[in-house]
Order: structure tokens, then sequence, then C-alpha cells
């Protein structure tokens, strides 16, 4: 932190400089600049992700995983989901890991059972993620798209056999 104000010596600049850099240390992510988040649809991601590829998005829907599967759906549309290396640890997106993990059947298949609005960087192409490099696809468990999860802003148990989307939104922001 000496050596980062010793560059900008006496400045706002340093200090901005500073905290922004030593916050990105601590959690291992970077935090979305709020004005730069693109609110949107499943089925926008799916049908123009030339438009929002390598943005911060935020995204709403039910979560699905299977033995081969890590997704957000709304039913009519989907995109897959991951995790960064380092984790998010703000406290809704421990309640989302934690929903998600008791609503599993057999430790894999969650049955969107659990809603949640996401914000995270939509990729589109080969994207270096920590030590791995992900890669779009079209095979067993891989997808063209995904979502790297950045956080949850809420999440909830709002089965998407007995919800709406706006039902589903309203009990997660309640939460």
């Amino acid at each position: 932190m000496q050596e980062v104000i010793m560059l900008f010596p006496k400045t706002k600049h340093a200090v901005m400089l500073a905290a922004t850099l030593l916050s990105a240390c601590q959690t291992g992510t970077r935090t979305p600049d709020r004005k730069a988040i693109v609110q949107t649809s499943l089925c926008d991601l799916r049908n123009t992700p030339e438009r929002f590829g390598g943005k911060t998005i935020k995204v709403d829907g039910w979560v699905y995983t299977d033995p081969e599967r890590f997704g957000l759906s709304d039913g009519a549309c989907a995109v897959g989901l991951i995790w960064p290396d380092a984790r998010p640890s703000d406290k809704q997106t421990r309640q989302f890991e934690a929903l998600l993990e008791a609503s599993r059947k057999g430790g894999f298949n969650s049955d969107e059972q659990v809603f949640v609005s996401l914000v995270g960087r939509f990729l589109t192409v080969e994207t270096k993620i920590g030590s791995d490099v992900w890669t779009p696809g079209s095979g067993p468990g891989q997808s063209p798209t995904v979502l790297l999860i950045n956080e949850a802003e809420c999440a909830t148990v709002a089965p998407r056999t007995s919800n709406t989307m706006d039902k589903a939104y309203a009990r997660c922001k309640s939460s």
C-alpha cells in the first residue's frame, strides 16, 4: 500500500486506488461498478449473446443442477453458471449456496427450487478464470455462454412450478 501512495503522493487518487486494490485483494473478486451493471433477461442473453459478452450483467431465474450442469433458467431460456476460483463470500451469496445445497436431491439435482438474482460477467469467448480456461462448448455439460458469478443479490426457495417470475422475485427481495 505504501508503494501505491508513493506513485501518487498526496492525492485523492492514491487513496481511492489503494482502497480499490485492498478491497479486490481481500475478496478475491472485483466488486462491480453498480452503474455498469446491465439488467437483462435470460432470453436476451441466449438470443443476442454478442450484445452482452464480457459485460457485467444482472439476471434472475431458477437454478438447476445435475451431474453435468449448473445453470439458471426462467422456464423458456437458460444460461450456464460458473463460480470464480475465489468464491464471493458476502452474506447473500452464502445464503444462495446454502439454499442450493439444501435443495439438491441425491446430491445433484436441484429441480429449480431456488430462485436467485445474480450479478456476474457474461462470457461468450474463451476466458482465463484463475488457473483454468473456460471454453465455449455445445457438448454434454458444456454451454456456449456462461455467467461467471460475482454475487447473489438475493436468493430464496420459490419452486418454479408454483411461482411466477414476479412472485419469486418479490419473495427473493423480501428474504
